[in-house]
């Protein structure tokens, strides 16, 4: 067994085992390569003697691209997964799964914090965890060296609500096919694939009410969303040409993005830092300007945390200050309710001298005459 340094500066283990020879380029440290050569050489002896599952060590960049086949494509968000992993397979090319360690994932934190957000990098780094967790299952892996990473504090979500004045001017704007469904964001608070996956069958005029089934659900889970009068309107004037409400012509399914007419029709109302989810905030907005509760909006954004729902509080300041400020008009009340009688008002009368002040003025008072 031999630990060394190689001539590009990484420490790197060389050992036998049942004839075969292991070299394998590690880490960053003495300490590192020793660890992982103990970590290796168990795996070895487990395996002989039938205490572990052979585990089949691969490259990294061939084993992210089956977990992507496997695992990503049956994902909503697969576009997102296959973006992340064309970054952690550039960082990680040429290594085996057991050669990335946490200080070369801190390294990959470091390098990339300068390029892009640190909600992008926590997500590459939450990624690259659910791909070791999976290389574990498959019996590919070891250990996870995500564990124990730390993630970048994340600024507050800003909220950017739609105003009215900007809402007139958006929908101004945007054409004649991307109206309805920015009317309908608006007033149902449906995200954006419940919305443009909408099938006609789903939709219940008589009941007033959107059924989302599962398979369409964020969470999973089917869920009913009610229609306001507007958004009935809208509906109906929409063309029943195809099982979608919104359908593509020319891949024969539904619409799947609209970022592109979005940011047009943004452009040409001069309404800037407006995203599309945007508009489903401002639907959350509007019903607690409304005054109705946390609770209400909480089931009909679909939220599955109450927490989550706690973002639109802030609405309430407005609101707030006018409830506090009825104390004041409560006790503006009370004070006037001390000057009535039987429903009248009447005069105050000037504070009467105390007892013992009268006694002394009159005996004090020279007898007449």
């Amino acid at each position: 067994m031999n630990v060394k340094k190689t001539s590009g500066g990484r420490w790197a283990y060389d050992f036998w085992f049942s004839g075969k020879r292991y070299i394998r380029v590690v880490g960053e440290s003495k300490e590192q390569a020793e660890s992982a050569m103990a970590v290796h050489r168990k795996r070895l002896l487990d395996e002989k003697f039938g205490l572990a599952s052979p585990i089949t060590d691969l490259r990294f960049d061939d084993f992210s691209e089956d977990y992507f086949k496997k695992v990503s494509k049956q994902k909503r968000s697969w576009r997102r997964d296959r973006l992340s992993l064309d970054h952690l397979e550039h960082a990680f090319r040429g290594k085996m799964t057991s050669e990335i360690t946490k200080q070369a994932i801190e390294e990959y934190k470091i390098k990339r914090i300068k390029k892009v957000a640190a909600a992008t990098v926590n997500r590459e780094i939450a990624l690259l965890s659910n791909v070791f967790t999976t290389a574990i299952d498959w019996k590919n892996a070891v250990s996870n060296p995500v564990t124990g990473v730390a993630r970048y504090e994340e600024p507050d979500p800003v909220e950017r609500p739609l105003t009215s004045d900007e809402e007139e001017r958006l929908l101004a704007a945007a054409s004649k096919r991307l109206r309805p469904i920015l009317i309908l964001l608006i007033n149902t608070g449906m995200r954006r694939n419940e919305l443009l996956s909408l099938r006609w069958k789903n939709i219940n005029f008589v009941a007033s009410q959107v059924v989302i089934p599962k398979t369409n659900c964020k969470r999973k889970h089917m869920r009913m969303v009610p229609l306001n009068s507007l958004a009935i309107e809208t509906l109906r004037a929409i063309p029943r040409i195809h099982d979608y409400v919104f359908h593509n012509k020319r891949t024969g399914t539904y619409i799947r993005d609209i970022k592109t007419s979005f940011h047009k029709a943004c452009e040409t109302a001069g309404i800037k830092r407006l995203r599309l989810h945007d508009l489903r905030h401002t639907f959350a907005t509007r019903l607690r300007d409304k005054g109705e509760s946390l609770t209400t909006i909480m089931k009909l954004m679909g939220h599955s945390k109450y927490e989550t729902t706690l973002r639109y509080a802030h609405v309430l300041e407005k609101s707030q200050h006018e409830a506090v400020e009825k104390l004041v008009e409560q006790h503006q009340s009370n004070i006037f309710q001390k000057g009535r009688r039987k429903g009248r008002p009447y005069r105050r009368l000037p504070i009467r001298p105390h007892n013992s002040f009268i006694r002394q003025r009159t005996f004090n008072r020279a007898p007449a005459g």
